[in-house]
């Protein structure tokens, strides 16, 4: 009977009868403030997830995730290969020449970051094959050369047009290397990659560095976050290589950003729940002052502290679930039309948001995680819940004699 009671006295001051009409405001104010909160927090959540996504399943399998190298090549780079396979943590093994070098065409020039690849090997390391899928047959010309979607745009080239690449010389008092390639392809990434990457077969940038084997071995791993323990014990096993590195030492600044930015703005959309449950509160603490009478009277006629406190714990979490629930799909339909919304205004605008010489990528991604959406709404309800303790509490520990003699 006292839950009975409880469960319909908590429910009508919620979203009560018509004459509940103060109520029933205040409720559905604090229900829309909660849902704003809870949309938000999934919607941010799942940008930055998803640019979380982008930075690993792009950028980090486009560079190097670590590489092991000499500075005046390898010679039998397939034993070693053969040797750091062997080693725990080692996906895939791909040998791989750097060439620091400016690309010149049309009276303009531009700082390139060259990668001298294997064909052969190179899918088993990188995932260059999604932007450029013929690039094993394009490649196979020694004066073959693939163009980030940047270069090309700075300096206005596509498929077919030659460009000279001007690499500094080894020793400093002699003249710079030039050599002509032919565009061969324009890849595109959406990502910062496409403003300096290029690629060449691994014999001609052998030739450029004036290497007799290939600068080093780029290594695909099972833990990115392991890269830098397992390309460290590789060096250190191996007298053939010089030097050791990964992806921390070029990329490692922009991962840290992503996920402190993301914790920064967690916490504050945090602040705005928080606030939105202070609502919740404060539309108890008056449903209690505005219901005294009634609660005397129930008293009165018998009904428990507990029956009255419950019925209060049950108007907070009406309050709190419709909120929550409307939060949920709300942040999960906002977070799934978001970059369709984004893409659409920079065309209706003819701008672009996100300028990839500025931001990693030139989108806006979404990844919508049931983990990052329960936990959510679970942490938004659960604090909502406690919230309505000290109100309940209030109200059943109201006197009844006091109360009806106006005190």
């Amino acid at each position: 009977m006292a839950n009975g009671i409880s469960l319909q006295l908590g429910w009508r001051y919620s979203f009560g009868v018509a004459r509940e009409r103060l109520l029933s405001f205040l409720a559905r104010v604090s229900s829309a403030g909660l849902a704003l909160g809870v949309a938000l927090l999934i919607l941010v959540l799942s940008v930055m997830n998803g640019f979380q996504r982008e930075l690993e399943e792009r950028i980090l399998h486009l560079v190097p995730q670590a590489v092991v190298g000499s500075y005046f090549g390898l010679s039998d780079w397939q034993g070693d290969a053969v040797q750091v396979a062997l080693q725990p943590g080692v996906e895939a093994v791909a040998p791989f020449t750097k060439v620091q070098a400016m690309l010149s065409a049309r009276n303009v020039v531009v700082p390139v970051l060259g990668f001298g690849i294997e064909p052969q090997y190179e899918p088993d390391v990188s995932d260059i094959g999604r932007f450029a899928p013929q690039f094993a047959e394009q490649l196979a010309s020694p004066d073959a050369l693939l163009v980030g979607a940047g270069v090309a745009a700075d300096l206005g080239l596509q498929a077919g047009d030659s460009v000279m690449m001007i690499v500094p010389s080894r020793d400093k008092r002699r003249l710079p290397i030039l050599r002509k390639l032919q565009v061969v392809d324009v890849f595109s990434t959406s990502t910062e990659v496409d403003n300096n990457l290029v690629l060449l077969p691994l014999a001609t940038a052998n030739d450029l560095r004036g290497l007799a084997g290939p600068e080093g071995l780029r290594l695909r791993l099972t833990d990115l976050f392991d890269a830098r323990r397992i390309a460290w014990e590789i060096q250190q096993t191996n007298p053939s290589f010089d030097y050791a590195t990964d992806w921390s030492n070029s990329h490692g600044n922009l991962y840290r950003a992503v996920h402190m930015s993301r914790n920064i703005v967690t916490l504050l959309l945090f602040v705005i729940v928080l606030v939105a449950v202070f609502n919740v509160v404060s539309a108890l603490v008056m449903g209690v002052r505005d219901k005294e009478g009634e609660i005397a009277i129930l008293r009165t006629m018998g009904v428990s502290r507990g029956a009255i406190m419950r019925t209060f714990i049950v108007q907070g979490a009406v309050i709190g679930a419709v909120g929550v629930l409307m939060g949920v799909l709300a942040g999960v339909a906002l977070s799934a039309l978001a970059p369709y919304a984004v893409g659409g205004l920079e065309t209706l605008l003819g701008t672009q948001f996100l300028d990839p010489t500025i931001y990693p990528i030139a989108y806006l991604p979404s990844d919508i995680r049931l983990s990052n959406v329960m936990a959510v709404a679970g942490m938004s309800m659960v604090i909502c819940l406690l919230a309505t303790i000290i109100p309940a509490w209030r109200a059943a520990r109201l006197q009844p004699a006091a109360v009806l003699r106006g005190e």
